[in-house]
């Protein structure tokens, strides 16, 4: 688990049971082994999406219970942690698909590289809200659709979550 200075497990915002793991931890190469176990047993999958891959905690103080500056591992550590985990997950699992939430936009080709598959969730809506002025704006946007892009261009595979109802949070799902 990632601790904040105080010795408090760190959990996502608005809950108390999702938990931050440390990708340099043993729980890594638990996740890669069970992930690994489970597509050999279950052949009718293809691959694994692994949810909330944050290459930059920092992007968004306000999801974590603990600011990721009062986090016991480093902002640096936990960068080059999260590429080996997800490069180590991609090794082992093969020609499986490995399709990491990757935050922020910038991270894709980070993660992409690693993994050949990325998913951006809140691709045009920020946490809920649509693409007004409480949004992303059209600059973020238009950078998200070049590291899209040229993930595509690799010959990797990219998903979108791209966008939601009126801030309602009802999404409308686009693969690309």
């Amino acid at each position: 688990y990632v601790h904040n200075t105080g010795g408090n497990r760190v959990t996502s915002s608005g809950t108390s049971s999702n938990y931050v793991m440390n990708p340099s931890s043993g729980w890594a190469n638990y996740y890669i082994q069970r992930a690994e176990t489970a597509l050999n047993s279950k052949t009718m999958y293809d691959g694994i999406f692994c949810d909330d891959d944050w290459y930059d905690p920092t992007y968004d103080n306000e999801y974590w219970s603990s600011s990721p500056s009062k986090w016991e591992i480093s902002m640096p550590n936990w960068k080059s942690s999260m590429v080996t985990f997800m490069g180590n997950l991609k090794t082992t699992l093969g020609n499986d698909i490995v399709m990491g939430n990757v935050e922020p936009p910038s991270a894709l080709g980070v993660i992409g590289d690693q993994t050949k598959a990325v998913i951006l969730e809140n691709f045009v809506h920020q946490l809920e809200t649509s693409a007004t002025s409480n949004g992303r704006t059209s600059t973020v946007i238009l950078d998200t659709i070049d590291y899209l892009h040229a993930q595509a261009a690799k010959g990797n595979i990219i998903a979108a979550l791209s966008g939601c109802n009126a801030g309602t949070g009802y999404e409308d799902w686009a693969k690309f």
